[in-house]
């Protein structure tokens, strides 16, 4: 028996059924693309938000560490810092933070260590000491330390009338340069110098003072502004800047303006013994994601 072909009729509706079937699977496929880049655009907006709050607290975790304040009855407050031009170290307070109101972003200042600091753990001889040093270096930009002994700023009896900052001290011959004190066992984790440099007036006729064991050696601390400007790396759409002004003249470590993120809104609000920081981050894609966070000590 001979085998029947496929009428004409028959051929067309098996092509239109054809096309029919291809105009949905594309249509699902552009269909389904679009939520993928929908969501794509969704989650590079929040990666941007994770990744400039990440940055925020990494800053205000800092606000106030290794910061004297001139006045011990407001110096654990949050209170203004002073007046842009106006400012003066030490600070009335140690979390003293000054933000100007803007639209669309607020201006922030405040102090805090973006060095590292260190514990005096033992005297190894009569002319050095063992030191639990998280970050600690003596590079000549970074080796600006204020001491700290049984929660005072050291020496106690500073002569602050002709010296009006807490003495400011420099480092001598440390072992281990920037070490990392996490994950480290046992007490210490390099040595250096007992002796150290006093770099901001004399103590007793004297540049030079020795550490005990017990001190604290806080690195002095850099007043943080928050700003925001357009970005001319980014066709000149807003980020949020962060730059920071050391107070030890003698390291003068200064942090030029720096991009962070770039933003739609920046807003800091004083709500007590804490701020609220709330941010509208923006993606690469134009999606925005806010966030809000509250920060204090």
């Amino acid at each position: 028996m001979r085998n029947k072909g496929f009428s004409v009729a028959e051929l067309l509706v098996a092509i239109a059924i054809s096309a029919l079937m291809l105009a949905i699977m594309s249509s699902l496929f552009l269909t389904s693309s679009d939520v993928f880049n929908r969501i794509r655009t969704i989650s590079d907006a929040k990666e941007f938000a994770r990744l400039g709050v990440m940055q925020l607290e990494w800053l205000f975790q800092r606000w106030g560490t290794s910061t004297p304040c001139a006045d011990a009855s407001v110096c654990t407050q949050v209170i203004s810092c002073g007046t842009p031009g106006n400012f003066s170290y030490p600070p009335d307070s140690s979390l003293c933070i000054t933000i100007q109101n803007g639209d669309p972003c607020d201006e922030v200042w405040f102090y805090g260590n973006l060095y590292g600091q260190g514990f005096v753990d033992i005297l190894t001889g009569p002319d050095r000491v063992a030191v639990m040093s998280c970050r600690l270096s003596d590079a000549p930009q970074v080796n600006c330390y204020h001491i700290k002994r049984g929660g005072l700023w050291a020496p106690y009896d500073w002569d602050y009338s002709t010296y009006p900052q807490p003495p400011i001290v420099r480092i001598k011959n440390l072992d281990n340069d920037n070490a990392d004190c996490v994950n480290v066992s046992g007490t210490h984790n390099t040595e250096m110098d007992r002796e150290v440099e006093i770099l901001n007036g004399l103590y007793y006729d004297s540049n030079t003072f020795l550490l005990d064991g017990g001190d604290l050696l806080l690195r002095v601390p850099h007043r943080i502004h928050l700003f925001c400007r357009p970005n001319p790396r980014d066709n000149n759409r807003l980020w949020l800047y962060m730059e920071a002004t050391d107070m030890a003249e003698d390291c003068n470590a200064n942090e030029p303006p720096q991009p962070l993120i770039p933003v739609e809104e920046f807003h800091v609000e004083n709500i007590g013994n804490a701020v609220k920081v709330r941010v509208t981050y923006r993606s690469n894609e134009g999606e925005t994601f806010t966030i809000e966070r509250v920060y204090g000590r």
